[in-house]
């Protein structure tokens, strides 16, 4: 559906398309036609719940279900996961910034690394950079959430070293 709906606009590059859907389906549907694939949480087939039973579960009820249906969707191989539709413009917003961005490497190997890797560390990136608090968070929130633990019992320690 995704190509011919691409067809029938005229668009040939799926790379700039964005696929949302909020099941298993709509996000293999994505990455088949080589789009962007983002799943929703909320309102999803895989919470199962109309929005009147969801909003009256307790807070971390909530959270447990979108961790669940979150973790669901990533699996299938959603390229990003959001709560609601509100959530939408802000992550396009962070696309757009990572498409313009050159990928850096935080922490390189040995000291045979390429003169490449070495040239892209002449920036000054770090833990202190506002980017790399927030991936740091959503990461360790995450590893609660694939331990199926409740965000508020457990928490997730990240510790480098080899």
């Amino acid at each position: 559906m995704l190509q011919l709906a691409m067809t029938k606009l005229g668009l040939s590059d799926p790379s700039k398309i964005i696929k949302i859907g909020d099941s298993v389906s709509d996000i293999l549907e994505g990455k088949n036609a080589g789009a962007i694939s983002v799943g929703v949480t909320e309102g999803s087939s895989l919470i199962d719940l109309s929005e009147t039973q969801f909003t009256q579960l307790p807070i971390q009820d909530q959270d447990m279900r979108r961790m669940q249906a979150a973790a669901i969707l990533k699996e299938a191989g959603a390229d990003a996961v959001i709560n609601n539709i509100a959530d939408l413009i802000p992550m396009i917003e962070s696309l757009n910034d990572h498409q313009q961005a050159t990928p850096l490497l935080l922490t390189p190997g040995p000291l045979t690394t390429t003169a490449t890797v070495k040239a892209s560390m002449q920036a000054d990136h770090g833990t202190w950079d506002d980017d790399y608090k927030e991936l740091t968070q959503w990461v360790r929130h995450e590893l609660v959430a694939i331990a199926n633990a409740r965000q508020k019992d457990y928490t997730a320690v990240l510790m480098q070293g080899s």
